[in-house]
């Protein structure tokens, strides 16, 4: 089988094409893909504000549980006023409590 030049320079000329195409796929997917350097920034900018949110949390955890403690050191003196305020607080009543409702401007 002879072949000649022009064949085999066809040959390459088809080679680098898929090598470029190849080269172009991967590094588009690089810059622009699931994992590439866009979504990169992306989730550094969300962990940033998610940390910024975690800051807070933290912080508004530890006043709770600075509330807490007073509570229970007052608790322990008189019981009756740690339920008193759980009660106010999260809007309960027992059910065989009296519950006497009052318009606002009477509230004034």
């Amino acid at each position: 089988m002879i072949t000649s030049r022009n064949g085999r320079n066809g040959r390459y000329a088809v080679l680098l094409a898929v090598c470029l195409a190849l080269i172009a796929y991967f590094s588009y997917h690089a810059v622009e893909g699931g994992h590439g350097l866009h979504r990169r920034a992306a989730l550094a900018k969300q962990i940033a504000l998610l940390e910024a949110e975690l800051a807070a949390l933290k912080h508004e955890r530890l006043r709770i549980e600075h509330d807490v403690a007073l509570m229970t050191e007052r608790a322990r003196t008189d019981p009756d006023v740690l339920d008193e305020q759980a009660r106010a607080l999260l809007n309960y009543a027992r059910p065989d409590d009296i519950v006497v409702l009052r318009s606002p401007a009477a509230a004034k």
